[in-house]
């Protein structure tokens, strides 16, 4: 509780965060330290929820061309209604194979997974699996042909566990 209260208050004393506390989203500050001295021309936020990282990345880096990827509607809806024309906001899931795969909704929001909740995970984080949806999922390799992205680039993915596939379907991208 700790943790999330510092971050909150991190994020209120910069006025660029304003707007997505005012939606109740606390964008992901705490990543800050890793980020010193750096700069992006692409970020990739793969598994973007409603918008944590993203807004974080909007504020640090507001000339980069911002992607998102979010599979999930509602998330997506907020991360829209967030970051509206400011980045690009793609409905899919990243994979190694083009198709649809059935998203494990969990009660915890971000932690929906396309792979099964694990029991452990469950009682651990005391959480259970809502239901199934059905997704579109896309390579990366796809979306952008190799080279087509302005360097450097960052990737951040966040996929509840299926970040082996996002990456085997980026392989021209990472190359």
């Amino acid at each position: 509780m700790r943790k999330r209260i510092g971050k909150a208050l991190s994020a209120l004393a910069s006025p660029g965060y304003w707007p997505s506390l005012a939606r109740g989203v606390v964008p992901g500050v705490e990543h800050g330290a890793a980020f010193i001295g750096r700069d992006f021309s692409t970020v990739l936020d793969v598994g973007a929820n409603k918008g944590q990282f993203a807004m974080f990345a909007r504020h640090r880096w507001p000339r980069a061309r911002l992607v998102c990827f979010e599979p999930l509607p509602e998330p997506q809806r907020r991360l829209s209604k967030l970051l509206g024309k400011r980045a690009e906001i793609h409905n899919v899931a990243l994979g190694d194979y083009e198709g649809k795969a059935e998203m494990h909704l969990a009660s915890r929001e971000d932690s929906s997974s396309l792979l099964a909740l694990g029991d452990a995970q469950k009682r651990l984080f005391s959480m259970s699996e809502t239901r199934l949806v059905s997704v579109p999922v896309h390579r990366l390799d796809d979306i952008f042909e190799a080279g087509t992205l302005a360097r450097p680039i960052l990737l951040k993915i966040d996929v509840q566990g299926f970040e082996f596939e996002a990456l085997k379907g980026a392989t021209d991208l990472l190359s």
